[in-house]
């Protein structure tokens, strides 16, 4: 059988412009076409939908499995791997793995169907790679470490905004990339008193937001951020060179989403460690993280995510019957 061409993207590059025009309303929650009623996190930042799109299938139809929608070493206190306790649900038997770190760390927490397939991200890339002329790239686009809803994070933004006006000509224009939260919060109001151009992706529930993601780093020629995270690894899949500033922050956080924080303060070791000098394209050591935290070796064609998605509904309702069965004994 020929393998499939990855299909056009759902969102193109013009109309994420476009839709910068109006902040208010692009970081509000949009209805979502991924009914996901097993798992309804896998359409975060629209994966489950990009993932379906890749595959050729239709976007009503949930996905039977666990999708990771972070790029995380999964490293515990103890040291071992260790997957989340959100992503446990003992209900559902399958876990499509982003990288071989998530792969160890859902079979150390009991998980026995654990497939890799990389970050699910990525497939919206390859929709674009595969299928858009490359867009001239302009400045520099600035992630400011974000908090969520239920950990609020408070930064120095004096201290980065001045570190970013006093950067060379050549980072210049540079655009503030806001998370949805915090511009509820108002946090990203110093960056607009500054002179910065704020834009967006969009809303923690929007089927298009991983697509405007991709579209506003590759209008860009670097990437700046005060942190670490998924945005990093895909900045470098994009061959963007990344420059680390930094200020001090603390977080407000409910106790249940401390781990959470102990796991941003790795990367951001990790990022003092290998992200400090300049450079004009990202060093091969940073390529091998990327390459790590999103397992871009385990990409798969089209057809083959239609035919992994179709064997995990197959094992999720035969783990559903059995026990079913055991139940009714």
């Amino acid at each position: 059988m020929a393998t499939m061409h990855p299909p056009l993207p759902l969102l193109g590059h013009e109309q994420t412009w476009l839709d910068q025009d109006d902040l208010a309303q692009l970081f509000c929650p949009k209805p979502q076409a991924c009914n996901e009623q097993i798992y309804s996190p896998n359409n975060n930042y629209g994966f489950s939908r990009c993932l379906k799109h890749y595959a050729g299938l239709h976007a009503a139809d949930p996905i039977h499995a666990i999708v990771p929608h972070g790029a995380s070493s999964y490293f515990a206190p103890g040291g071992q791997k260790r997957a989340h306790q959100q992503e446990l649900n003992p209900a559902i038997p399958c876990i499509l793995a982003s990288s071989a770190d998530c792969v160890e760390a859902f079979r150390n927490s009991g998980k026995q169907q654990v497939v890799p397939i990389g970050l699910a991200s990525l497939y919206a890339l390859r929709c674009i790679t595969s299928n858009l002329v490359q867009p001239q790239r302009h400045g520099s686009l600035f992630f400011r470490i974000h908090g969520t809803a239920a950990c609020r994070l408070i930064a120095d933004d004096a201290s980065l905004i001045q570190q970013l006006l006093t950067l060379p000509d050549h980072f210049h224009p540079i655009h503030v990339c806001a998370h949805w939260n915090d511009w509820h919060q108002g946090h990203y109001e110093p960056y607009i008193k500054a002179g910065f151009r704020i834009v967006g992706a969009g809303h923690l529930r929007d089927d298009f937001f991983i697509w405007r993601h991709w579209h506003l780093l590759n209008s860009h020629q670097r990437l700046i951020t005060s942190g670490g995270g998924t945005h990093v690894w895909h900045a470098i899949q994009l061959g963007l060179p990344v420059h680390l500033i930094q200020s001090s922050y603390r977080y407000d956080v409910d106790p249940a989403f401390q781990n959470s924080v102990n796991t941003d303060q790795k990367l951001l070791q990790l990022m003092q460690q290998h992200f400090n000098d300049r450079t004009d394209q990202p060093t091969q050591t940073q390529r091998d993280l990327a390459e790590r935290f999103l397992g871009t070796q385990f990409l798969r064609a089209p057809e083959h995510i239609a035919q992994l998605l179709q064997q995990a509904k197959q094992v999720h309702w035969a783990a559903h019957e059995q026990a079913t069965r055991r139940g009714s004994q």
